[in-house]
């Protein structure tokens, strides 16, 4: 996190609003159906995980901690097409970090295609804008020798 622009935070990656709201935090969150809409064509549910109390995952500045909401825009597979997060330390202009995810025909799922930041700087707000493509698969194989 010694690399990010603006204040240092732990986190500015695009799976971020997953790894949020992935089951083994479920208890870090109040979860609630904020509505529904159509993203690119395809009915969403919005749901929303606010973290509970002060915050406690996402590190923020020195040794204090960010308040998370998260917004997901899921389909009704269960896919997420794009993620939200909004972060709020102690005092500070909030940080969002806005995902949009799409299929990719290389690798067969849905995958990060653009990230949009917002973020504090010394003197107010500051903009980072990335876009992920040439999306790979690797594949390894082994082989076990007997009496190895």
């Amino acid at each position: 996190s010694r690399y990010h622009l603006g204040t240092p935070r732990s986190v500015n990656v695009p799976t971020i609003p997953l790894e949020l709201a992935h089951p083994r935090r479920r208890q870090a969150f109040d979860v609630k159906v904020a509505g529904t809409a159509r993203l690119a064509g395809r009915p969403v549910t919005r749901v929303e995980f606010t973290e509970r109390g002060p915050g406690t995952i996402v590190r923020f500045g020195d040794l204090s901690y960010a308040h998370a909401v998260v917004t997901l825009w899921v389909a009704a597979d269960g896919s997420v097409h794009r993620g939200v997060v909004r972060l709020r330390g102690p005092g500070a202009v909030p940080t969002e970090l806005d995902v949009t995810f799409a299929h990719n025909t290389t690798v067969g799922i849905l995958v990060p295609v653009r990230m949009r930041e917002t973020f504090l700087v010394d003197r107010g707000e500051g903009e980072g804008m990335a876009t992920y493509t040439n999306f790979r698969r690797f594949t390894v194989s082994t082989r076990l020798l007997p009496g190895q």
